[in-house]
């Protein structure tokens, strides 16, 4: 989250109001220790490869030693072009760099409201030229005051001042980020969510409730998020014929609404 509003009363760190500047100085420190990370995994190595204790070893070392260059570079490492190879051995290591980002534009509320900054197009565009990844404009004065409204108080609120939170946007673009989506489950009494990586098959889907569930599974009864709220209610999407019965291969799609059915002698459980 980077700070874009004026306010005599909140200090800031640097002494005065810079986006672009304290977007530099996150950037660099988190360059920095993933320097330190790999710097320190090149000293290890470098030893093992040169005795050939670890011929195996060489490849990774190979690896380091691009991500050291890019990093002197002052580049972010997720920014930079990897083969398949590479990647799998990047996401051992859990480099800051390496890792998907948003940004947050925190406005005050009045700006906001107006969608008005100097330096929201500024902000942009370094952005823009340097990871592309999304930027959302929000206002934490004003979404830390929906908190202590009603859902009515907050609809009647934003419908005056033509405005809407942004909490959804922050959590969607989130999921995105991170290639996650989620599906819902739904009983006599209770409707659950669940997260799952996107590309996840049915079967696996089904195992995140309970392991028993995937090994006994046979099939998934799916009503897609779109369906649904066009028609209201599962019986109507059922009249309708947008209740579809799908197999192991399925991939489950964001917003799915399933009843999974699967074979208790298999472990399973209903």
């Amino acid at each position: 989250m980077i700070r874009i509003f004026e306010e005599v009363g909140v200090t800031h760190v640097e002494g005065d109001l810079d986006p672009i500047r304290d977007l530099e100085i996150i950037f660099s420190e988190l360059v920095l220790k993933d320097l330190q990370v790999v710097n320190g995994l090149i000293d290890k190595i470098t030893p093992i490869v040169n005795r050939g204790i670890d011929k195996s070893k060489k490849a990774d070392l190979e690896i380091l030693l691009k991500v050291k260059e890019h990093l002197e570079n002052g580049e972010q490492v997720r920014c930079c072009h990897w083969n398949g190879k590479e990647i799998d051995y990047l996401n051992t290591l859990q480099l800051l760099t390496a890792k998907p980002a948003i940004f947050l534009a925190n406005m005050s509320e009045k700006s906001f409201i107006r969608q008005r900054g100097k330096w929201l197009a500024k902000l942009k565009e370094w952005i823009d030229q340097h990871t592309g990844e999304p930027l959302i404009p929000v206002s934490a004065e004003m979404e830390a005051k929906f908190v202590d409204m009603s859902p009515e108080e907050v609809e009647e609120y934003c419908k005056a001042n033509k405005t809407k939170s942004q909490v959804n946007k922050v959590v969607t673009t989130s999921y995105h980020a991170i290639n996650l989506i989620h599906y819902f489950t739904a009983g006599a009494d209770e409707v659950k969510c669940w997260t799952i990586q996107r590309g996840t098959k049915a079967p696996q889907a089904a195992g995140k409730i309970h392991t028993d569930m995937e090994k006994g599974f046979i099939c998934a009864e799916v009503i897609h998020w779109e369906d649904y709220d066009k028609l209201e209610s599962e019986a109507a999407c059922r009249e309708a014929g947008k209740q579809h019965q799908e197999g192991r291969n399925y991939e489950v799609q964001d917003g799915d609404i399933i009843f999974f059915k699967f074979n208790v002698s298999k472990g399973g459980k209903k």
